[in-house]
């Protein structure tokens, strides 16, 4: 019970199918949302309730709410809009709280078996989770663009007073890659983004860290 309350906590429901739900324009939702997050004014609101994804050039791709936030924006739109969305949170709620449970096995040749695909099972998803853990969470990780969007600065500008400070991999020409004591100190991660290329990604850490050393530098 209490992990099925934990996963309909952790649920959420993103921009584009809200404005699909209620047949608005995905721009105008994410106006919205913008709007209701400012007029909330709560500092304390995290990526557990609101999360933005953004594209390779950091452009909002979408954004996902939690079902208080969720209602929270619809209360201003029509009564059937309301309906729509309120009527989807229920779908989504329900199927959390059925899970499809495996059969049980009632002999042991059946318990084998069982334990035989599941093992397959495992075998064949393991690259996919390979992959997929290698993918960017752009929930916790930041690209020097966003970075330098805190800073009002360019990632370019950014980027040269990473280099005095020897953020970067000096010997690796190709592209930008984090010294070793920056990764150590869990200040930034390589990753693998969407095209297959890798990028060198901030985490929330890493990014304080930027902001503290650029101040204190005060670069203009």
């Amino acid at each position: 019970m209490q992990q099925l309350m934990q996963q309909n906590a952790d649920r959420m429901m993103s921009s584009r199918e809200i404005a699909e739900l209620c047949g608005k324009n995905h721009s105008h939702v994410l106006r919205d949302i913008r709007e209701m997050i400012k007029q909330i004014g709560n500092p304390s609101l995290d990526y557990k309730q609101y999360q933005t994804l953004r594209d390779d050039i950091g452009r909002t791709a979408s954004i996902n709410l939690n079902k208080d936030l969720t209602m929270t924006l619809i209360t201003g739109y029509r009564a059937d809009i309301r309906y729509q969305v309120i009527k989807r949170w229920q779908e989504l709620e329900q199927s959390a709280a059925a899970p499809v449970m495996p059969a049980i096995p009632q002999t042991f040749s059946e318990a084998l078996l069982l334990a035989g695909s599941l093992q397959q099972k495992i075998e064949q998803d393991a690259p996919k989770v390979a992959h997929y853990d290698s993918i960017v969470d752009r929930h916790a990780l930041l690209t020097a663009t966003q970075v330098g969007q805190k800073l009002g600065v360019s990632a370019q500008k950014l980027n040269v007073f990473l280099d005095t400070l020897n953020v970067y991999n000096k010997t690796v020409k190709r592209s930008r890659v984090f010294s070793t004591w920056f990764t150590a100190k869990g200040l930034g991660e390589l990753k693998q983004v969407a095209n297959g290329r890798d990028q060198a990604l901030f985490t929330l850490k890493g990014e304080a860290w930027v902001v503290s050393q650029y101040q204190k530098a005060e670069v203009v």
